[in-house]
């Protein structure tokens, strides 16, 4: 896989592109610098770029950019070292996802500014950079159109799009022909002001698609679908923002990706004590493997499904520039050891269910939270539970304790590095509390 960063240098139209090669573990294993020149375009915003590779070795990059007069991409294609093999421009196309074609070449999708709209455009280049088609997609009614992501299943092109309170999957043939189209929107529709929308979608493994969005109205809600192989819906859930008690609990969303392996998403936890206005905010890593509507804190969302005709679509194709001519130099780079990790227990991590200890619902308490390396982990624990502990990223570095009710837990700290924690517990009814501590050495 691989990343990359760009920069363009305004006095002499030249970009950079700095692109860094990972293995699958997140190693950095190469580095290379390719420049060209911007012929003439006097980029004034560059757009954070996108990037992507496959499983022989080839790495795609693209640097979407505005220029005098529209939003253009530079994409450049390099081998498994990072050194560019060529670079083909696309017109009129502000880059947004990409995606290995899974022969040597690449899929481009973005969207293009017009007049009061934004159109989705699609781009597939082979391996040696030529244009197989660069088209302009106009959906009907005056959609605006910005992709969220695109994927490459069974031989065609799946395009993921927001259109401002409702969203799509477009299927293209290989050749930018158009075979279907799914539109999506949630029940009751959003207004304007609170739109929904999709950070990411994806097929998984069977085929069905899942969806993650948010819907911007005041209950902050982060809303999950899935639907089936040809379109039709299955299932949605939502998590919306709630108070217990004092507590006004939240989630938002970052980023997500979803494909074959299921739904990951990043995003953050708000706590907001609505009496004394203090607010905490924590960081999460979700992933979701199955069924929806198992997840805890999950209240049904409906949706409706439209079927698209093809006719209505107006089609259009822009401009390339290939061959353009460029230097890449091989970078110095140091390899440094990465440690990944996720959980799949999301309420685990930032407690939906999580529950203020109350009379009727208490589980454990701590007998303090700053503790110090010779220091033992106290818990007066008040019902029987599973107690778990997790640092703040989300990794299990204790678990299966199981304890009865009236029992006093003492969990060594020794082995532990210095820093943040949560200690969490799940009782047989299904309650869930998660107090945070922290190690000092």
């Amino acid at each position: 896989m691989s990343t990359a960063q760009y920069t363009t240098w305004w006095d002499s139209l030249i970009m950079e592109v700095d692109l860094s090669v990972l293995d699958p573990s997140g190693v950095l294993v190469a580095s290379a610098k390719t420049s060209f020149l911007c012929n003439d375009d006097n980029i004034n915003i560059a757009f954070p770029n996108v990037s992507t590779s496959d499983t022989i070795g080839s790495n795609f990059i693209a640097t979407p950019a505005f220029g005098d007069s529209e939003g253009l991409s530079y994409v450049v294609g390099a081998d498994g070292l990072g050194q560019a093999s060529w670079v083909t421009k696309l017109d009129g196309a502000i880059a947004r996802a990409m995606v290995s074609d899974g022969s040597g070449g690449c899929v481009v999708v973005g969207y293009r500014e017009g007049p009061g709209s934004e159109h989705l455009t699609v781009s597939h280049l082979d391996g040696f950079g030529h244009a197989a088609f660069h088209n302009e997609y106009q959906f009907p009614a005056g959609l605006v159109s910005v992709p969220a992501n695109v994927e490459v299943i069974n031989g065609a092109i799946a395009v993921f799009s927001n259109h401002q309170g409702s969203v799509s999957r477009l299927m293209l043939d290989m050749t930018g022909n158009i075979q279907e189209c799914h539109l999506y929107g949630l029940v009751p529709p959003p207004n304007l002001s609170t739109p929904f929308g999709i950070y990411s979608a994806g097929s998984l493994a069977n085929g069905e698609t899942v969806w993650v969005g948010e819907h911007a109205n005041p209950n902050g809600k982060v809303v999950l679908m899935r639907c089936l192989p040809g379109g039709g819906p299955i299932e949605a859930v939502s998590f919306k923002r709630h108070t217990i008690q004092d507590i006004e609990s939240a989630y938002g969303v970052h980023s997500a990706c979803a494909g074959q392996g299921g739904v990951t998403i990043l995003g953050d936890h708000v706590l907001t004590n609505t009496i004394f206005q203090t607010t905490e905010q924590h960081g999460f890593l979700w992933k979701i493997n199955g069924q929806f509507s198992m997840l805890c804190g999950a209240e049904t969302q409906q949706f409706d499904h439209t079927v698209l005709d093809p006719a209505q679509f107006t089609i259009g194709s822009l401009s390339t520039m290939e061959g353009i001519v460029f230097t890449t130099t091989p970078m110095p780079f140091a390899p440094a050891p990465v440690s990944p990790y996720a959980t799949s227990d999301f309420c685990a991590l930032v407690g939906l269910n999580e529950q203020v200890g109350t009379q009727q619902n208490a589980l454990f308490e701590l007998e303090r939270n700053l503790l110090f390396h010779s220091d033992q982990l106290v818990i007066y624990v008040m019902r029987d539970q599973e107690l778990q502990v997790l640092d703040f990223s989300g990794r299990t570095v204790l678990s299966g304790v199981e304890v009865d009710r009236s029992d006093v837990v003492r969990i060594p700290l020794d082995d532990l590095p210095q820093g943040p924690y949560l200690i969490q517990a799940r009782s047989d009814e299904g309650i869930v509390r998660t107090e945070r501590f922290m190690k000092l050495d």
